[in-house]
């Protein structure tokens, strides 16, 4: 194949209508008036864009056919999840008011629904959130702080595959799950 400047501008103006129009689509998206230099940063350097696909916060909560299924599968990680979202539940719905152990497992259960037993561990880990709703646990900000730094480089330098899920950890029997 030979190359020829007639050639060469004939492909270049097809590049270049064919960008115009993928532009003007994109424009066609936007419900805010936009800079046009900054529409054709982005749409020149969309190529580079990946959708990483994870959950929305408090799907998992919202899904109780989706936590019996967790529960069943992973017991020790749900019961940990369940423990700390009943306690969240509980300073928004009563701000002030201390949680006890009855109330945090009587939300947990209602997040779980009818008809589902709570996990055999869950009794371990809601004595600990109710013994000590608000502690501030150093040690364990500083596993978590490089646990979500971690997380967040895994998302920037496109490298590893970051978790797709909720990420527990008991730091009393040194594990971590995904569930």
């Amino acid at each position: 194949m030979k190359a020829n400047t007639d050639g060469y501008i004939h492909l270049q103006k097809l590049y270049k209508t064919r960008a115009q129009e993928e532009k003007e689509h994109f424009k066609s998206f936007l419900t805010v008036p936009i800079d046009d230099a900054l529409v054709d940063s982005f749409v020149k350097n969309a190529h580079a864009l990946k959708v990483l696909r994870g959950k929305k916060w408090g799907a998992l909560d919202a899904d109780s056919a989706l936590l019996a299924n967790a529960a069943a599968s992973s017991p020790k990680q749900t019961s940990i999840h369940l423990s700390l979202s009943a306690l969240s539940s509980l300073i928004v719905e009563h701000p002030g008011v201390a949680p006890t152990i009855d109330s945090l497992t009587a939300e947990a259960q209602a997040l779980l629904g009818s008809g589902v037993d709570l996990p055999d561990d869950f009794a371990d880990y809601v004595g600990e959130i109710a013994r000590s709703p608000s502690a501030d646990l150093p040690n364990t900000a500083a596993l978590l702080g490089g646990l979500v730094a971690q997380e967040v480089i895994k998302v920037i330098t496109k490298q590893y595959v970051p978790i797709d899920s909720y990420c527990t950890v008991d730091l009393v029997e040194t594990w971590t799950g995904v569930i």
